[in-house]
């Protein structure tokens, strides 16, 4: 099941996209408010039902998240 989540907002830059997923770390062009947590509670849900997530981004352009997590009939194969 594959779920993709995209903004028009400020974008990020290519070299902060490893970063994001970090607790508490927010970019240098990041907007007031936020505690930074979003994006690496997501991935450790993500990671714990074996599940990946992708981020890409374009500086003034906007960001899309793609969350992709196994079926049920997937996670009992494996």
């Amino acid at each position: 099941v594959t779920l993709e989540v995209t903004d028009r907002g400020v974008g990020i830059p290519a070299d902060d996209i490893e970063r994001v997923t970090r607790k508490f770390w927010r970019g240098q062009e990041a907007h007031a408010g936020g505690s930074g947590l979003g994006l690496a509670i997501v991935d450790r849900i993500v990671a714990d039902h074996g599940g990946t997530l992708e981020i890409r981004s374009t500086v003034g352009v906007g960001t899309s998240v793609i969350v992709t997590l196994p079926t049920v009939a997937e996670s009992v194969r494996a």
